[in-house]
């Protein structure tokens, strides 16, 4: 079960290719607007596919299934990896992380999904830096197959290989990098 933390454009995406690839998905945001727009935008790719007899209707029905919107961090003590996906703002990436801390499991994967903040700064406010990793998906994240695992000097091997073998079932190239600025991809 993946949790993932926000359900603007990119958190929409990852949450998309997510359960097309029969991941269970909680999403959670701060306002259910963000949950209904991310369940009709997946619903509008469904819709094509049931125009295209690619698939039944109760195979989209059990896809749009896959999706359960929360406004508070309930049942997130069954995930095995949380994405969050909120504004690049480190103050609120590193609160958000504590968030996860407190509701999850200890051996929880912390995963954030940024194009440029320091991963090793925000693991430094974590209190198990070793589980903490960043997964940087390239937008629209439905249509770009690159997804970036970047390590810090403490992230644990059994996580980067956690999120590697998470990013293929998602369909996604993975390419494993240092924390450095711009990662691998913006850098070049």
């Amino acid at each position: 079960t993946l949790g993932m933390i926000g359900a603007g454009f990119m958190g929409a995406g990852i949450t998309e290719i997510s359960v097309n690839k029969g991941i269970d998905v909680l999403l959670k945001d701060i306002k259910p607007d963000g949950i209904t727009a991310t369940k009709k935008e997946i619903w509008k790719g469904l819709h094509k596919k049931l125009k295209r007899k690619s698939i039944t209707k109760a195979q989209a029905e059990e896809i749009i299934g896959r999706v359960n919107g929360r406004l508070t961090y309930e049942d997130f003590d069954t995930t095995d990896i949380v994405i969050e996906a909120v504004l690049e703002k480190m103050d609120l990436k590193k609160r958000i992380i504590a968030d996860i801390e407190k509701h999850c499991m200890d051996d929880v994967i912390i995963a954030t999904n940024t194009s440029s903040l320091s991963i090793t700064e925000m693991a430094s406010h974590a209190t198990k830096p070793e589980m903490v990793i960043g997964m940087h998906y390239f937008s629209p994240v439905p249509k770009m197959p690159l997804l970036e695992i970047v390590k810090t000097e403490k992230t644990a091997d059994s996580v980067i290989a956690s999120c590697y073998e998470f990013g293929l079932k998602q369909g996604k190239t993975c390419i494993v990098v240092k924390d450095s600025p711009g990662f691998y991809v913006n850098r070049i």
